[in-house]
């Protein structure tokens, strides 16, 4: 089952070109998707892989222009690819119709991350812990920078938190 959803790349000033993606899901479920086809498909070159995306769109429906800042409209879910990072920030509506920051995902896994995702679920790697995360942002104290997203498991209470450059740290119990 799809949800309204953009996928595209960020521009300047908070805008972005993105096209409609026809089964679309919760990041939980599309993020997996979206590493596999960057890892297997375009082996980590991610900006063939926007432009393989945007290209294509192009043939089809028209690319979508637009701005954090104005109304989301229908939309359930912005994917912006960060070709620079390698990494993916996730967007969705707030109650007054705007963007918000959902979460950020680095493309490439590995071995020590604290949240593993695999097909439709999210494990925590310290407790084992299957489907217990929670998303969250937070306000950084810089005032120029993006809000960090935070996953948090609900069970030990392990937390991984990406910053608005998308380097993550990690906190212990």
């Amino acid at each position: 089952m799809g949800c309204r959803t953009h996928i595209g790349v960020p521009g300047p000033n908070d805008t972005y070109r993105a096209f409609y993606l026809h089964w679309g899901d919760h990041p939980v479920r599309l993020i997996p998707r979206m590493r596999s086809t960057w890892r297997e498909q375009f082996v980590g070159d991610t900006a063939a892989w926007t432009a393989d995306l945007l290209h294509r769109q192009a043939d089809g429906d028209p690319l979508w222009h637009g701005d954090l800042a104005e109304p989301v409209g229908d939309t359930e879910w912005l994917y912006l690819i960060h070709q620079h990072h390698a990494a993916v920030e996730v967007h969705t509506p707030t109650t007054d119709d705007r963007w918000q920051l959902y979460s950020r995902h680095l493309l490439a896994t590995h071995p020590d991350d604290l949240f593993v995702f695999t097909g439709d679920a999210v494990r925590c790697s310290g407790c084992g812990t299957v489907d217990e995360v929670e998303f969250a942002t937070r306000a950084t104290t810089e005032a120029d920078a993006k809000p960090d997203a935070v996953m948090r498991c609900e069970n030990c209470g392990r937390t991984e938190t990406t910053t608005s450059n998308f380097a993550t740290h990690r906190a212990s119990t």
